[in-house]
């Protein structure tokens, strides 16, 4: 028995011992395998990267000019007449085929340039606002593609979810009833509408949290400083959302530093050239004139004290830009509350939403400016830097599309621009051609609300 035993031992551990080369063997295979897979997309990355570095600037313009003919181009805008009832499936190829082209144009810049140092605002980079701390880079480069892929798919998706409603609406109700198909329109104009919201509020939490990424080392160091000159040069260094914070692999970057230094020298010059206004009393006068005076003279210089406060005007840089940020969202949801109301109704709430909207931008941009003005005597300096003035100069032209949003554009600027264009027509063989090409580009502009806001 024992010897039977000890020959069934050593059969199982000669099979043991035969069967784990074979296992080492295959486990060998499949791991060679499974790393030469591995490796495959980093080499096709690779080769694409170098093919991007040799051709980046052809495809640059083949993409530019790609996007202006498939958004702009002279016939697509037949697609997206109201009147059309029987190519509603076309409306969605332009504004996919402008979508993709973006979502591949920001994917070729971040194969050549990566994704950057920049953190989304005019002013500072990554290494110098996170302090080369891993989180606060990976939040800022993920929010900012987040964003920028966002708004990259704005216009497929919203046009996709007019033309699917008003598809559900048509099979609903029938064709070639006018009630059915004012409502399927109503209806659609609604759906997208919500479409945009939500996008839009996916862009104002990311915003917010650039700004709650860049604007926290800022108040801590604000709160530190012990001189007035430490505050000014900290709040110097304090920049706007560039770009709504789009994720540009190839921007200029404006070191902190050297605002700083630029920061400092210009305030150092403005005090030696600033000149106090001296008032000449005259002997008069009485005392109780001369003491209001001295009273107003005070209660000026302590509002004057206030305003100048660096604490003071980082609440109002922070403010200003809040503003900037939520003036979107709330115009849209604005539009979604008027939108099922009386006509009557619905026009005198959009005006005011349109007033409100306009002031909310106007504020926000005096509100930067003041943050940015330092006092030195009677000398008033402008501390902002060439990329934050670049940046306000940009959005103040944005204003001009409030033109372009309702109820001013049914109210005064549609009328004004048929009557110019009934004046334009009288030009010899271009005149009819132009005029309706332009007006078809007003139209679209003002129909959807990736173009307004985008």
């Amino acid at each position: 028995m024992s010897t039977d035993v000890q020959w069934k031992d050593d059969s199982s551990s000669s099979a043991s011992a035969g069967e784990m080369p074979l296992q080492q063997h295959t486990s060998k295979r499949i791991g060679t395998n499974i790393s030469k897979f591995a490796h495959l997309p980093a080499a096709y990355l690779h080769r694409y990267r170098q093919f991007i570095q040799k051709y980046r600037s052809i495809l640059r313009i083949f993409e530019d000019g790609l996007c202006r003919l498939v958004l702009y181009a002279p016939g697509r805008f037949v697609a997206h007449s109201e009147d059309d009832s029987g190519h509603e499936k076309k409306k969605i190829l332009p504004e996919t085929l402008y979508a993709f082209i973006h979502v591949f144009s920001l994917f070729n810049d971040a194969v050549y340039h990566g994704f950057g140092n920049g953190n989304g605002f005019t002013v500072g980079g990554l290494n110098e606002e996170c302090d080369g701390h891993q989180v606060s880079m990976h939040s800022v480069r993920v929010l900012r593609s987040i964003l920028s892929i966002v708004e990259c798919m704005a216009p497929s998706l919203e046009v996709s979810a007019f033309t699917k409603s008003r598809l559900k609406m048509k099979s609903k109700n029938g064709r070639g009833e006018e009630n059915s198909n004012f409502a399927s329109h109503h209806d659609s104009h609604l759906t997208a509408l919500l479409v945009s919201a939500k996008i839009e509020k996916m862009k104002f939490v990311c915003r917010m949290g650039l700004i709650a990424i860049n604007y926290y080392k800022h108040v801590k160091n604000t709160r530190s400083s012990k001189s007035n000159a430490e505050s000014i040069g900290n709040l110097s260094s304090l920049g706007i959302l560039q770009e709504g914070g789009l994720l540009e692999p190839d921007e200029c970057i404006t070191s902190k530093s050297s605002e700083n230094d630029r920061v400092k020298k210009l305030l150092y010059v403005g005090k030696r050239t600033g000149r106090k206004i001296i008032h000449q009393q005259n002997q008069n006068h009485s005392k109780t004139s001369q003491f209001l005076r001295n009273e107003k003279n005070n209660i000026s210089h302590e509002s004057k004290s206030m305003l100048d406060s660096p604490r003071t005007k980082m609440a109002l840089l922070g403010l200003g830009e809040l503003l900037h940020v939520y003036r979107p969202v709330y115009y849209v949801k604005t539009c979604l509350l008027h939108v099922s109301t009386d006509a009557k109704d619905s026009r005198k709430r959009m005006l005011k939403s349109w007033l409100v909207s306009l002031c909310m931008d106007v504020l926000s941009y005096k509100l930067t400016k003041i943050s940015k003005t330092v006092q030195r005597g009677n000398v008033a300096i402008d501390t902002s830097s060439d990329s934050t003035k670049e940046e306000l100069r940009h959005r103040k032209m944005r204003w001009t599309l409030y033109l372009l949003r309702a109820p001013i554009w049914d109210m005064a600027t549609h009328p004004l621009a048929e009557k110019l264009g009934a004046a334009g027509e009288y030009i010899p063989l271009i005149g009819k051609p132009l005029v309706q090409y332009i007006m078809d580009i007003l139209c679209y502009w003002q129909r959807w609300h990736f173009m307004l806001e985008g």
